[in-house]
């Protein structure tokens, strides 16, 4: 039956929709589908964030346990060489320096034998010696420094300010890999990175010379100590 329109009370006008499908019927279908779909798709798309959330979860966790993990590696491995250190060179006591100054070193550590040197008034030394930085550590086939040496180059500064008189010639020491070109350029960086963090600890640049030896023992090297892929050594030539 076609739709049709009669009067009612109030001169409100009824429509008939009729039981047939037509004009008027599918308008109204569309708005019901669309008001559905308005209610339905913003809780759809709140349970795919939700759930891509709970997917991220897992993988941040797991990102921040090897974060910690790497963290707690390198401080184990600070660690143990400090640990070996002690063993090695004794535990760390304080000496105080001429110009008031206290550092903590090992008795029989570089700083200890520095001081030695420095005080010793008998006239039987000479006025030259050569000392290995027993803590001063770059990173294999680089003249990067690792922070373990850190605490010896500050005790390094300090004396040296201490004692002003004294000049240093910082000599590096190369792996046993690459070309003896490479290894001489590397070694003279080496120094060179001694010498400048020594600076930035307040040593005046005009005290110290920096040179090079490619691969060569120093001092007090053994064999392990230069084996392939070991940290090369510093070593110090003091002149009172």
């Amino acid at each position: 039956m076609a739709d049709s329109a009669r009067p009612m009370s109030g001169g409100v006008v009824h429509v008939d929709m009729g039981d047939e499908p037509g004009i008027g019927k599918a308008p109204m279908r569309l708005m019901i589908f669309a008001m559905a779909g308005a209610i339905v798709m913003p809780w759809v798309a709140y349970r795919s964030l939700n759930r891509y959330d709970m997917l991220r979860m897992p993988v941040t966790a797991a990102a921040a346990g090897g974060a910690v993990g790497s963290a707690n590696v390198v401080g184990e491995a600070a660690k143990a060489v400090k640990e070996t250190a002690t063993v090695a060179l004794g535990a760390v006591s304080k000496v105080n320096l001429p110009d008031g100054t206290e550092l903590t070193a090992p008795p029989r550590g570089l700083e200890s034998q520095i001081i030695n040197f420095l005080t010793d008034t008998s006239g039987t030394s000479a006025n030259e010696a050569s000392f290995d930085c027993d803590r001063v550590i770059f990173e294999a086939g680089t003249a990067n420094l690792q922070a373990t040496s850190t605490d010896q180059l500050q005790n390094v500064a300090k004396i040296l300010k201490a004692y002003r008189t004294t000049s240093v010639q910082i000599d590096g020491y190369a792996d046993t890999t690459g070309t003896k070109a490479e290894q001489q350029k590397l070694s003279t960086q080496r120094a060179k990175s001694v010498a400048a963090r020594l600076a930035s600890l307040g040593v005046s640049p005009t005290r110290m010379s920096a040179k090079g030896n490619g691969y060569l023992q120093s001092a007090t090297a053994n064999a392990a100590q230069e084996a392939p892929g070991t940290k090369a050594q510093v070593s110090l030539v003091l002149t009172k």
